[in-house]
């Protein structure tokens, strides 16, 4: 798509820690793409170190329902010590991420709530778990696995079926952020119903990850 409302964000907490942000606001139009930079701009300002992913979420969450743009936001909001490996994070409606490691593709649940606009007092619970020094998370819209003929919990075990066979086969570039993303956003890229925002985060290196939104028959970078 041209113009949408995905978007992925890592900011710098000022302690140490990086949130990890991925969000798809409803709609594929002008509109939702200036949604979309109003909320990057809440979820920057309400970012504060030590606040948990779940209260960030609620706070951005009324901001929204207070704009009253008639328009929701799925978003996955997740805070990332790379010294430890400690991850904490809440999701509003979005897909779970997708943890990459040596020996597994799974999904690290999150629990949930509403997405971002329904319902000012909705609640986000925070999970925590620990990202190992090999593993890869992957934050992602739906659009990057969805299909017209598959629910989407079947559309994420497809591609992470899919991750396993490219890995198995790779010959040493497994463990590279950019042929993993490279691999996922040309994955089946003729079949694509939606628009697409993609980050791919390991522990360590100069910059907290790197995300990808493809464009039909091009995709730009960015860390």
């Amino acid at each position: 798509m041209q113009i949408g409302g995905d978007w992925y964000d890592a900011p710098a907490l000022g302690d140490g820690t990086a949130a990890l942000v991925i969000g798809d606001v409803q709609g594929h139009d002008a509109h939702a793409s200036a949604v979309m930079g109003r909320l990057r701009v809440a979820l920057r300002a309400c970012a504060e170190p030590g606040l948990a992913p779940g209260a960030v979420l609620g706070q951005v969450n009324r901001v929204l329902c207070d704009l009253d743009t008639d328009r929701f936001a799925t978003c996955a909001y997740l805070v990332l010590s790379p010294a430890g490996g400690v991850l904490r994070g809440a999701r509003a409606g979005h897909p779970h991420p997708v943890r990459v490691g040596p020996g597994a593709v799974e999904e690290l649940r999150l629990d949930g709530g509403l997405p971002l606009g329904v319902d000012p007092g909705a609640v986000y619970p925070t999970t925590a778990d620990v990202l190992g020094g090999r593993d890869v998370l992957l934050l992602f819209t739906d659009g990057l696995v969805e299909r017209r003929d598959a629910d989407i919990d079947t559309c994420v075990r497809g591609m992470a079926e899919d991750l396993r066979r490219w890995r198995a086969g790779a010959r040493g570039r497994g463990e590279d952020l950019d042929a993993l993303v490279d691999f996922l956003a040309g994955r089946e890229a003729p079949d694509r119903i939606d628009d697409v925002a993609l980050l791919a985060v390991r522990r360590g290196g100069s910059a907290p990850g790197r995300g990808r939104e493809p464009r039909p028959g091009r995709a730009s970078a960015g860390a």
